[in-house]
């Protein structure tokens, strides 16, 4: 069951999508007319309407110009902007020579969508793979990073059938990280900004030895990295060679949740 707080975020979030996009429209279609008037009046040799109707064409262009450089650049950093994750169950083990980390997805289409990319970085030293349990026909497919950064893994999952509008859909995404020189950063990033949202976030960490932590915390951050908050997740089961945290987050839009540990190692 979805809650109203999230139905009522995606309302606005959806609201305001259209709106930008009405207003860039207007503003296109505006520039178009007035640089068409100014044409005209000066063909007629009215140059004052002519001059005042090209500097409103010239005035909306430049507009565009700086949504296209700018603000087009930051929306298309949320690279599913139709999909809402209804429920993310993440499971993280982390073992001495590697780490494991499983995503089990309830997606909600806000449109209809046919594709689910995502990008994650490791900081091992060795392999980083990505095992995808979904339809049949879906077909997952590596993308070469923009940037050449070397940690940096994206994909792109596409869906055999494409999900309509309140559709759902449920996914289960495994990374399987190699770390043989156990140089892996001592936290696990999750964050949602790539997508419309997220509901709830149900994590669980499994920790086996000689990797067993001291504490384990859950640390939010700002999209600028501003340490917004940090708190310990209790123990959830322990065992003589392993221990397992469990904590439930409501995640907040545009935040960044760093799961990290001190190891008695």
């Amino acid at each position: 069951m979805v809650s109203k707080k999230s139905r009522h975020g995606e309302h606005w979030i959806e609201v305001g999508r259209n709106t930008f996009q009405l207003v860039y429209n207007v503003i296109n279609v505006i520039a178009i007319l007035a640089a068409s008037a100014g044409l005209i009046f000066a063909y007629r040799e009215e140059l004052q309407w002519g001059l005042m109707a090209i500097a409103v064409a010239v005035l909306c262009f430049a507009i565009l110009h700086f949504y296209k450089q700018n603000l087009q650049e930051k929306g298309q950093a949320l690279s599913n902007p139709h999909l809402w994750i209804d429920e993310d169950q993440m499971l993280v083990r982390i073992y001495k020579d590697r780490r494991v980390v499983r995503h089990q997805y309830r997606f909600r289409a806000l449109r209809k969508v046919d594709r689910y990319l995502f990008k994650f970085f490791w900081s091992g030293t060795g392999e980083a793979g990505v095992v995808c349990e979904a339809a049949p026909n879906d077909a997952l497919a590596s993308i070469p990073d923009p940037n050449n950064i070397p940690k940096w893994r994206r994909y792109v999952l596409l869906f055999a059938e494409p999900l309509t509008k309140r559709a759902t859909k449920q996914i289960s995404l495994t990374y399987e990280l190699l770390d043989e020189n156990h140089r892996a950063y001592p936290y696990q990033e999750v964050s949602y900004a790539h997508v419309a949202g997220c509901s709830k976030l149900g994590l669980r960490l499994q920790f086996w030895s000689p990797l067993l932590p001291d504490k384990v915390y859950v640390t939010k951050y700002s999209s600028t990295r501003e340490l917004l908050t940090r708190e310990e997740i209790p123990l959830a089961g322990e065992e003589e060679n392993s221990r397992e945290y469990f904590v439930e987050v409501e995640p907040e839009r545009g935040a960044k949740y760093h799961i990290e540990w001190e190891t008695l190692a």
